[in-house]
């Protein structure tokens, strides 16, 4: 069996049940829009995880709307995970959990809780792992806010940094993920922006 073939029987052949999404929430299971099966990516990291995750496939719900559903919450986080690490991106969730509790760090003071919410509040806010909350600043105006999240742990060899600008004035989010040093991911930001010099000494290296 090839490679791709054992990729798709991982999610292609889940076990159908008579229940909806909502009913499957009710009973603690988490889950993806089924269409995801046809993704690559998700493909991928379902493969690895064919052990430990067996899916469930949903009735359509009165949206039309079908998932693929597990109870092994920790497996499922740990798919998440490595969809991030391997992907750089990380699908949206079905869950009757709050997404911090699956995604974001636990905030240490006020400005971290502020930055997290807006950065991943909303339809469109980022939905992947936020492990600390490396730099903040605005421009001189205030108007725009910029964040610079870390979205994997401090030991790891190659990191990638979550930049966040906010408008306040036009009341818009943008946000971009770049692999390096956080002092590259300051220059990309300074460079579109404005914002001051940092406290640490950024490197050109």
């Amino acid at each position: 069996m090839s490679q791709s073939s054992e990729c798709e029987f991982s999610i292609q052949k889940p076990f159908i049940v008579d229940k909806t999404i909502d009913q499957l929430l009710r009973e603690k299971y988490i889950g993806v829009d089924l269409k995801l099966s046809l993704d690559t990516a998700f493909a991928a990291a379902a493969h690895k995880f064919k052990d430990q995750i067996k899916w469930t496939r949903t009735q359509v719900d009165e949206d039309g709307d079908i998932a693929l559903m597990t109870p092994n919450l920790v497996e499922f986080d740990q798919l998440l995970e490595f969809m991030l690490d391997s992907f750089g991106w990380c699908p949206k969730v079905y869950s009757s959990r709050e997404s911090s509790e699956i995604f974001i760090f636990e905030p240490q003071d006020d400005t971290q809780q502020v930055a997290i919410l807006l950065a991943t509040e909303g339809e469109y806010g980022w939905k992947g792992s936020l492990h600390s909350l490396d730099y903040v600043n605005s421009t001189e105006n205030g108007n725009i806010l910029g964040f610079i999240f870390a979205t994997k742990p401090k030991d790891t060899e190659e990191q990638d940094w979550l930049l966040v600008e906010i408008d306040r004035q036009k009341n818009s989010r943008e946000w971009s993920l770049h692999p390096g040093t956080i002092e590259h991911v300051y220059y990309i930001w300074a460079e579109r922006i404005g914002v001051p010099e940092p406290k640490f000494k950024p490197t050109t290296n």
